[in-house]
């Protein structure tokens, strides 16, 4: 099997990786995308050309029409590899691994593990999740990246999580992908939750929506205009480490008096 380079090796900014968002939401021709792009189907043919190459993008064949020529749909290839899931809770973790077009592959939820400030306790979490990786039968090569979420003061544009703290050089996801061997992306928990309610449709349609994460602590997550916000500072919705008590009681994330 020829090895399939890393979906993150694409640039933000390639229009490639734009593409292979709009086939998140199902199969389209070439006129489709064309349109999508707002590109001329010769270019958007190169596009997904290079696409086919890489192994990201399959040919689905002609699909039926009410007249005229079939046109052939292009759409995300689910051999490409898997994405895997990680949601590390207070006392126990989750694993999703999808193949590329998202569809579960396998899943597993409670496994053992609470996370700590520290190196050595991140170490101790790739360990479980390769773990659990080689139990699910999937090749560890095969996955393309992991996304991982965390409660608290979590950057998910820098990669660092300033509630379980490493160091002040280094950001959590260096250290994780280190361990992985792939790109690692980490994501509040609360904001993560957020997303997949508003992705899913949960929210009929709505495109400012506030979700409320009361579990173990206490989370906010905001979409505005359709999009996850995260304010100047990256952490916005962070109601749960809003100070607004007076009882000079040190909360976990370090500061005092939080409304968690």
């Amino acid at each position: 099997m020829t090895a399939i380079p890393s979906l993150p090796a694409l640039k933000a900014s390639d229009p490639r990786r734009h593409l292979l968002h709009i086939f998140l939401n199902g199969d389209y021709s070439l006129a489709e995308l064309s349109k999508e792009l707002d590109a001329s189907i010769p270019t958007v043919t190169k596009f997904v050309g290079d696409l086919i190459e890489k192994g990201y993008v399959a040919d689905l064949g002609k699909h039926d029409t009410s007249g005229g020529r079939r046109p052939s749909y292009f759409g995300l290839n689910p051999s490409a590899g898997y994405i895997a899931g990680v949601e590390v809770g207070r006392d126990c973790v989750n694993l999703i691994i999808t193949d590329f077009k998202g569809r579960i592959a396998d899943s597993r939820e409670g496994i053992p593990f609470v996370l700590q400030s520290g190196e050595a306790s991140f170490i101790q979490l790739t360990q479980v999740i390769l773990e659990e990786i080689e139990k699910t039968g999937i090749p560890r090569e095969e996955i393309l990246t992991y996304g991982i979420t965390l409660s608290g003061r979590v950057d998910a544009r820098t990669g660092y999580c300033y509630t379980y703290f490493i160091s002040e050089g280094e950001p959590v996801t260096t250290l994780l992908a280190s361990r992985l061997g792939v790109p690692v992306f980490i994501e509040n928990d609360s904001r993560a939750m957020t997303y997949g309610e508003y992705s899913g449709g949960v929210v009929n349609g709505e495109e400012n929506v506030l979700f409320i994460n009361a579990s173990w602590g206490l989370g906010m997550g905001m979409v505005i205009d359709g999009r996850l916000s995260y304010g100047k500072s990256g952490f916005s919705g962070e109601i749960g480490h809003f100070p607004l008590l007076n009882n000079n009681q040190l909360c976990q994330c370090g500061k005092r008096e939080c409304l968690e």
